[in-house]
């Protein structure tokens, strides 16, 4: 089995392996994975093809990629979900940082993500394969979301570990319109 963690950039992947990982559970990762003002603690990302090299660990794949899985593996999918406008705004700050001129985002935009997001939960209906993950009760509640998740994928993991991952102080750039959770 491989364990996907997916979500549109910005949702909380990143974080999600980092609880992954602090659980005892092993990740696939680029090498050179490192970490920026945007990404305090990396990016875990892994660029290379899904294969063996993946069975038994942790792989990040953004949710535009999940169609591109390759077959003959059985999958456990941690999808993370945040809400739409604090992924664009921190996508923008992101971008920004980078010395980059976001482009607006049109209403047109909104709707294919959000269509995206619809094909993803049409096409992995089955809940023993996708586990929905909700970034605001991950801030709020990491241990019990550990706890689901661990039981998810089917794993031992050290739930308080994971649980310690969480630092409010890295939930940033959340659009002002928005009330504090």
């Amino acid at each position: 089995m491989i364990t996907i963690v997916s979500g549109l950039p910005r949702s909380g992947t990143s974080l999600m392996m980092q609880m992954l990982q602090a659980g005892g559970m092993p990740i696939l990762i680029d090498p050179k994975n490192t970490a920026d003002p945007d990404n305090p603690r990396g990016y875990f990302e892994w660029s290379g093809e899904i294969g063996e090299n993946a069975e038994g660990r942790a792989v990040k794949v953004l949710s535009m990629r999940l169609f591109e899985l390759p077959t003959g593996h059985d999958y456990k999918i941690i999808f993370m979900r945040r809400d739409l406008q604090e992924v664009l705004v921190s996508q923008e700050v992101m971008l920004t940082r980078r010395g980059q001129k976001p482009p607006p985002i049109t209403d047109e935009d909104e709707r294919l993500i959000v269509a995206h997001l619809m094909e993803i939960r049409d096409y992995f209906r089955d809940p023993h394969v996708l586990h929905r993950c909700d970034h605001w009760e991950l801030m709020g509640s990491p241990r019990e979301v550990a706890r689901r998740v661990a039981a998810f994928i089917g794993k031992p993991l050290n739930l308080d570990a994971m649980a310690a991952q969480v630092d409010q102080k890295l939930w940033r750039n959340r659009p002002s319109t928005l009330l504090p959770r």
